[in-house]
C-alpha cells in the first residue's frame, strides 16, 4: 500500500470515529435535555390538531394512529445527525452542563461571549430542527388523514346502524 493510500485510510478512519463520537455526545444531549420532551409534545399537539376534524374517533384511538403512523426515533436521529454535524463535543458538554443546571443555564450561557455565541448557534440549529420536524410530519400527515378518514367514517356508519 503506498503512502498517500495509507494516510487517506488513517484520516478516514480517525474522521469516521470522531463522527462516531459526535453522535454518541449527540444522542446522549438529546436524551438528557428537554428536546427529549418536545418529541411527547409533538404527538400531544398532533392529537389536539387532529380531534376537531375527525370527532367521532376518541383522543386515545387518535393517540394511537398518531403513535403508528409518526416514527419518533426518526425524529430523533435527525435531530442527533442535526446537533452531530453542528456542534462540538466541547460544546455539547456545555449544553449538558446547562440541562443538568438549568437555574445556572443562563449565567453558563451568557457569562463569555463564547457562551452567547454558542446560544445563538442553539438558536440557529433548533430553528433548523423545528423545520426538518415540521416538513416530516408533513409527509406522514396524509397517512394519517387517510386512516383517521376510515376510522371516523367507520364510527359514523356504526352509529347510524345501532339508531
Amino acid at each position: 500500500m503506498s503512502m498517500r493510500k495509507l494516510t487517506l485510510a488513517i484520516l478516514l478512519s480517525v474522521t469516521l470515529s470522531a463522527c462516531g463520537a459526535g453522535k454518541d455526545k449527540a444522542r446522549e444531549l438529546i436524551e438528557a435535555s428537554p428536546a427529549n420532551d418536545k418529541f411527547q409534545a409533538i404527538v400531544d399537539m398532533a392529537v389536539q390538531h387532529y380531534s376537531p376534524r375527525f370527532e367521532d374517533v376518541m383522543d386515545q384511538d387518535i393517540y394511537d394512529v398518531v403513535m403508528a403512523k409518526i416514527d419518533l426515533n426518526e425524529l430523533k436521529s435527525m435531530a442527533v445527525d442535526l446537533y452531530a454535524a453542528h456542534f462540538s463535543d466541547e460544546e455539547m458538554d456545555v449544553m449538558m452542563r446547562a440541562n443538568r443546571n438549568p437555574e445556572k443555564a443562563e449565567s453558563i450561557l451568557s457569562s463569555s461571549s463564547e457562551g452567547q455565541a454558542l446560544l445563538d448557534k442553539v438558536l440557529e440549529v433548533q430553528e433548523i430542527s423545528d423545520q426538518q420536524t415540521h416538513d416530516k410530519l408533513l409527509a406522514w400527515d396524509s397517512v394519517i388523514v387517510d386512516t383517521l378518514t376510515k376510522m371516523n367514517d367507520d364510527a359514523r356508519r356504526q352509529g347510524m346502524s345501532t339508531q
